[in-house]
């Protein structure tokens, strides 16, 4: 590979988190060659991504099918003329009703949940992203899941014993890398609890509302086409939150080094957080 004039990144692995950068899941290309995802992995540039299928989060290369840059891959582009926003993501709590109840059926993730309430919150999610962007369920049983995701019917509250825990949902969050992206939440009080600690920087537009028929009115503003100015603060708040949150210290988010010369990794946990805003979403339109 050669190397970019002016730079120590060599061309191709140069080329590649440029590419990405411009991914709204800051993917790197399926063409990449291994040894540039190994090269980029190995200073802190880039990270493996979970299967999007699969019941465990895992780092195994071997066995990823997808790698996305980290926050300093990120921040590289930026330093070399690339637009590079950060990654947006929403997540939207599951729903009680599913498609089937046949133990024996699995569906993904965003086909398994049929009630209104839960549709109602996918659709805001999909105008929150549009073109830039990722949805996430939140799952009282699995977790994080993507909406690929296959999963069989359950029956499970988040209040349950036995239901995902905010301990599990930190660590589903740093496998996507949360702490460096944008995040807003759509569901009710007892999920965004539980996720309020594992992502402490994440909007939550519906808090404060009084009961599901208020929040399915403001679900119908946000997906209208035009309260585009609804969505816009929407994010707005959300980019205010993601700068004055300092990630914590992970391989998913490495501490910035020296292209071409790799250090030590840095200890998980090392670094402070500052005191995390309180989300409670941004300011709703009057009726």
């Amino acid at each position: 590979m050669s190397a970019v004039p002016g730079d120590t990144l060599p061309r191709t692995a140069h080329e590649a988190v440029l590419a990405a950068a411009t991914d709204p899941d800051h993917l790197l290309p399926v063409a990449v060659h291994g040894r540039t995802l190994q090269y980029l992995a190995d200073h802190g540039l880039a990270w493996l991504r979970p299967l999007s299928s699969g019941h465990r989060f895992t780092y195994d290369q071997a066995h990823a099918v997808t790698v996305h840059i980290t926050e300093s891959g990120r921040q590289y582009a930026l330093r070399h003329g690339a637009a590079a926003p950060r990654r947006r993501a929403v997540i939207v709590a599951c729903g009680s009703r599913k498609a089937t109840a046949d133990p024996q059926t699995w569906l993904p993730a965003g086909k398994l949940y049929t009630g209104s309430y839960h549709r109602a919150l996918r659709r805001a999610a999909d105008a929150l992203t549009g073109d830039w962007g990722t949805v996430l369920i939140l799952s009282a049983k699995h977790g994080l899941v993507r909406p690929d995701r296959l999963l069989g019917p359950y029956d499970m509250a988040i209040t349950d014993t036995g239901a995902v825990t905010s301990e599990t949902l930190r660590r589903h969050a740093e496998a996507f890398d949360l702490p460096n992206a944008e995040v807003v939440f759509l569901g009710g009080a007892g999920y965004a609890d539980v996720l309020r600690p594992a992502v402490p920087h994440s909007v939550l537009p519906l808090a404060g509302t009084r009961g599901i028929g208020e929040q399915l009115r403001l679900l119908r503003e946000y997906y209208d086409p035009a309260h585009a100015d609804l969505r816009a603060a929407c994010w707005e708040q959300a980019e205010a939150w993601a700068d004055r949150t300092t990630p914590r210290r992970s391989p998913a988010v490495a501490a910035a080094r020296t292209i071409g010369r790799p250090t030590a990794p840095t200890a998980a946990g090392a670094g402070t957080r500052p005191a995390a805003p309180r989300a409670e979403g941004p300011a709703r339109r009057r009726s």
